[in-house]
């Protein structure tokens, strides 16, 4: 996880590859795309076998380009109703950037992580440990289909 972290870190601009990233993380499965010239055309694993017709096909959502969907991962990952998310804008050097702050509950302390230019990225990064520190990471769900069932 410290190597996503710091790839995370360092991109300027979001980027499906860092999105295929997470998901393989958060879902422990060995997501790829089903067309890798096509990052668009969604991912899929090999449930029954490669290549076979009944794999599953989902959409991945763009955790680090849309901060709806680093917002939706992280309430997946973090489901308690005591969450809470702030921002901030903050100083990277010449220009402004962006700080996320997250407590999962009152008894957790506060994470926080920024990034110069995507709020997104610093939501992610602020999530990240607290979920492998709660043991959430490579269990939560334990697939996506759990958690579209979970989630209706």
């Amino acid at each position: 996880m410290g190597e996503l972290i710091k790839r995370l870190r360092e991109t300027d601009l979001g980027s499906r590859e860092l999105d295929l990233e997470i998901e393989r993380l958060i879902y422990a499965r060995d997501y790829r795309w089903v067309d890798p010239e096509k990052p668009h055309s969604g991912i899929t694993y090999d449930k029954y076998e490669p290549g076979a017709v009944g794999n599953p096909v989902y959409w991945l959502p763009e955790y680090t380009n849309s901060l709806d969907d680093a917002i939706e991962l992280t309430m997946s990952v973090l489901p308690e109703s005591k969450l809470k998310i702030e921002f901030d804008r903050t100083s990277f050097g010449e220009h402004i950037g962006w700080e996320a702050r997250i407590s999962a509950d009152y008894k957790t302390p506060w994470f926080s992580a920024s990034h110069p230019f995507q709020p997104s990225i610093a939501l992610i990064m602020a999530m990240l440990p607290i979920a492998e520190s709660r043991g959430e990471i490579a269990t939560h769900p334990k697939t996506r289909e759990e958690w579209e069932c979970l989630s209706g």
